[in-house]
């Protein structure tokens, strides 16, 4: 499967349960989720953090400069992506804007941009030897 194909079908299965969600037909199947201390955060951390590691991915750990630091393009597109996806529940009478769940989404997407940049210096290492 190329690297685009994952990447987009995964941002497909976001957007599905976040249409679910804001039309509110997920209130009954995330119940259990939210019996767990700190499951919903958790599934935000996983859900963007995933979804971030793949668009770096695809976009071959394109980096951008913004002011003085650096980041992955995907990772700042996933950003973006994020803080918009939550700023628009503050128009939907079904959702409400949470910051935590926002700073989940940007704490994984933060993570995996580590976990990356790791594994893309690991491979940088084992081509060079």
């Amino acid at each position: 499967m190329n690297r685009w194909t994952l990447a987009l079908s995964y941002a497909l299965f976001i957007a599905t349960i976040i249409v679910l969600a804001d039309l509110g037909l997920l209130k009954a199947q995330l119940k259990w989720l939210h019996s767990i201390p700190f499951g919903d955060k958790l599934g935000h951390v996983i859900l963007y953090g995933v979804l971030s590691a793949l668009f770096i991915n695809a976009l071959r750990f394109r980096v951008v400069k913004i002011w003085r630091a650096k980041c992955y393009l995907g990772a700042l597109i996933i950003a973006i992506f994020a803080i918009a996806e939550e700023c628009t529940q503050l128009l939907l009478s079904s959702r409400k804007f949470d910051g935590y769940d926002l700073t989940a989404n940007l704490l994984g997407i933060l993570m995996s941009s580590g976990v990356m940049y790791l594994f893309s210096k690991a491979v940088k290492e084992q081509v060079t030897q």
